[in-house]
């Protein structure tokens, strides 16, 4: 059954692409890590071109130093089932998009109630999207694919310093590669 619903979903997003405007279309290599359960088709999930992904794995190996003494702006990672379960996969899709990307949904499964962006009231295993600015209330994410640049967003965290934990200093430098990207 499952594997039913998965082609059900990569012919509809066939079709979609299709639909889409030829001077807007194109293709983008994204890759997702996720639990095999969840199937490769990434709807409501966040994916990263090569670099953009790179960097949520790679601060996934540094996990064990972060949740050793967790604090409310960390405690996500540490629950987050994309980066601690025992059956992730990546996945590599080459995806025809349209060109005119909107704003980044952040997405994520629900783990004990909540997904970590907002949606406290959620069943364990669905994923979720939120959009808007971080701390204001929800808003729906439009039909867009999401785009948003890591170097960006996450690069502009400032500088470690000498009395910061070694993994908050990998977190501040890893995002400082040029043109990296996640999509929602």
């Amino acid at each position: 059954m499952q594997h039913g619903l998965s082609m059900v979903t990569l012919v509809l997003l066939l079709q979609l692409s299709m639909a889409i405007d030829p001077v807007h279309r194109t293709n983008i290599t994204v890759y997702h890590v996720n639990q095999a359960t969840y199937g490769a088709a990434p709807v409501n999930m966040d994916t990263g071109d090569a670099l953009g992904d790179m960097y949520f794995d790679f601060r996934s190996v540094d996990l064990p130093m972060e949740c050793a003494k967790p604090s409310p702006s960390t405690q996500h990672d540490c629950e987050n089932a994309e980066v601690t379960s025992d059956n992730l996969v990546i996945t590599k899709l080459v995806l025809t998009v349209d060109n005119r990307f909107g704003e980044y949904g952040r997405c994520n499964v629900c783990v004990n109630g909540t997904d970590h962006h907002g949606h406290n009231n959620c069943t364990d295993g669905q994923y979720l999207c939120s959009c808007g600015e971080r701390g204001k209330p929800l808003e729906e994410c439009g039909a867009a694919v999401g785009q948003e640049n890591v170097t960006e967003h996450f690069g502009l965290e400032g500088d470690c310093t000498d009395s910061d934990p070694n993994w908050r200093c990998w977190h501040v430098t890893d995002p400082r590669s040029p043109a990296d990207s996640t999509f929602s």
